[in-house]
């Protein structure tokens, strides 16, 4: 009877195919490591391949779990690889498990300058401490228009990013290469396109397909929208609430930011790029002040803040009197059902409607010496001049 015991015989499952493009380990050869998490080490790396640049993600983990999910991440990758404004994804590897994406990166050596960054965060630090940020302001409203785009398309199929930040945010202007050595083409391809920004860094984790509060998680990625704004147009404070913490007296700064948070109070503006934010980024601190409210109901959706960035208000321009905005310095003040109220001991008011944004200095807040300036008259309305008024005491001519 002894004799007669078998062992089970262990049947295994006929493998589905991934449906995954492949690549082979032994192609790649690493070069540099560009980080390190608990999940993973991000590489980059050359593909024997195609000789080219690539960033190569290894898991660490050797869990089933963990290599389900990475599996998993990896086809939500494929899925959405089509998209300009999204990093593409190249190819999987089981064996070890590592996703294979697109090498991005922005040369400043078409600036005479020899230098190339791949994040949004780096190309901030960079040009704040080398250079006169002047010089390549109309740059950031092309990255919020491709951030934009390119948030919106995962939202659209219901993914939300979940880790939405500068440092997540690649820059690239490698199109350029095309026409280099050509002045002329040259010219005519960075008018068109000086810079691309895609989306990286996400994945099954943050995937809404597995959570429950599919619009929560799409809210929260517009308030990181909002402080990616205000890193944006405060490139020289590096992130959100810094000026805060460092003035704050408390021992943890991780307590001193929670006080912050549960207080609503919002991430002030330096004053380095005063200027910048009225004229050149304007619609980017328009974005932060819708973006960043504590409201979670109350913030924008990608498609609104797309048309903001593309100036088509037709659906979405605020009716007056409430799309009037004053700038004081550092702060915007918005009127909500025709409450505006700003200290008149104020000086250098701006005053903007909507989007528009006619611009002119008031050199003194006494309502005496205020003057209507003539780009602002033919975008101001009845509604506008009575509120100006009955507010802030301001009494203009109408030239309606």
């Amino acid at each position: 009877m002894e004799g007669s015991f078998k062992l089970p015989k262990l049947v295994p499952k006929q493998k589905k195919d991934l449906e995954l493009p492949r690549f082979d380990w032994a192609s790649i050869a690493k070069q540099k490591k560009l980080g390190s998490g608990s999940f993973g080490s991000v590489y980059l790396a050359k593909h024997a391949g195609t000789a080219q640049n690539v960033v190569v993600k290894k898991l660490k983990s050797v869990s089933i779990d963990s290599q389900t999910r990475f599996v998993e991440e990896a086809k939500i990758l494929n899925s959405v690889k089509g998209h300009r404004n999204i990093s593409k994804f190249l190819g999987f590897c089981s064996e070890p498990h590592s996703i294979m994406m697109q090498y991005s990166r922005f040369d400043f050596g078409f600036f005479g300058v020899e230098k190339s960054v791949s994040s949004l965060a780096d190309f901030l630090q960079f040009v704040d401490t080398e250079f006169e940020f002047s010089s390549v302001a109309n740059l950031l409203p092309v990255c919020v228009k491709d951030i934009l785009a390119g948030l919106d398309y995962l939202h659209n199929h219901n993914i939300a990013h979940r880790d939405l930040k500068p440092g997540n945010i690649l820059v690239c202007n490698q199109h350029l290469d095309d026409v280099a050595g050509d002045d002329k083409a040259m010219a005519k391809a960075y008018e068109e396109c000086p810079i691309v920004c895609q989306l990286t860094d996400f994945g099954l984790s943050r995937s809404v397909d597995i959570q429950t509060n599919h619009e929560d998680l799409k809210r929260a990625d517009m308030w990181s929208l909002g402080l990616v704004m205000h890193i944006m147009i405060n490139p020289d404070l590096g992130s959100p609430y810094r000026a805060e913490l460092e003035q704050s007296s408390a021992p943890d700064i991780h307590m001193a930011l929670k006080d912050l948070l549960t207080k609503h109070r919002l991430p002030q503006h330096g004053a380095k790029y005063e200027q910048l934010r009225i004229t050149s980024w304007w619609q980017l601190e328009d974005i932060f002040n819708r973006c960043a409210n504590f409201d979670a109901m109350a913030r924008p959706s990608t498609a609104e803040m797309l048309c903001l960035i593309n100036k088509s208000l037709v659906n979405y321009l605020t009716p007056p009197p409430n799309d009037l905005v004053l700038t004081t310095r550092l702060h915007r003040k918005y009127p909500k059902d025709g409450q505006l109220q700003i200290s008149p001991t104020i000086s250098s008011v701006y005053l903007h409607v909507s989007s528009y944004c006619a611009r002119a200095a008031l050199p003194d807040f006494t309502p005496a010496l205020c003057y209507l300036p003539n780009d602002l008259a033919p975008f101001l309305h009845k509604e506008h001049y009575d509120l100006m008024y009955a507010k802030l005491g301001l009494r203009f001519a109408q030239n309606l």
